[in-house]
């Protein structure tokens, strides 16, 4: 059986879209820098998408599996909220995305391919899936301080001295 994370454990879903949002944004700078950052662009794709359904199934449910697999997380989203309906040319790119999982460990025997058109292909697919959140994740998500995340106020080593440091 697996893990199953729970709001109980201290997880927001506005943090987890955030930190999904976050991954895209990054990768689409490293996609963008070139072929040498398009595994870690790839990796992190995945990531921001699977961390965009777990929020939505967080908000819903309160709960998310420990689960990798894009295709299984979007049938939990969509069976706990049945208007989450992603079209044919979503699923099939949300198939695509779910092998960018792979990059984690490179595997000569079933190497993953990946190049800077993924990033369009990841794009289309996040916009979608935030087109179709539930209103209140999306008003709380719309609703966060950018430089708040996870609990913690980031750029603080600009604006105080990093306690760290002596």
């Amino acid at each position: 059986m697996d893990k199953t994370f729970r709001r109980s454990d201290g997880f927001e879903p506005p943090d987890l879209f955030r930190y999904g949002w976050d991954h895209l944004r990054c990768a689409e700078i490293l996609f963008a820098s070139g072929p040498l950052a398009s595994d870690s662009a790839g990796y992190l794709s995945h990531l921001g998408i699977e961390l965009m359904l777990k929020a939505i199934l967080l908000q819903v449910t309160g709960e998310f599996p420990a689960s990798h697999s894009l295709r299984r997380l979007h049938t939990s989203v969509h069976e706990a909220v049945p208007a989450f309906v992603l079209g044919k040319s979503h699923l099939q790119l949300l198939e695509g995305i779910d092998r960018l999982c792979e990059l984690r460990y490179p595997n000569r025997q079933n190497p993953v391919e990946v190049g800077h058109e993924e990033y369009y292909q990841v794009s289309s697919l996040a916009n979608e899936i935030h087109r179709l959140i539930p209103k209140e994740l999306g008003d709380a998500f719309h609703q966060v301080d950018i430089l708040e995340k996870g609990g913690r106020r980031l750029g603080y080593l600009l604006t105080e001295k990093d306690p760290r440091i002596e």
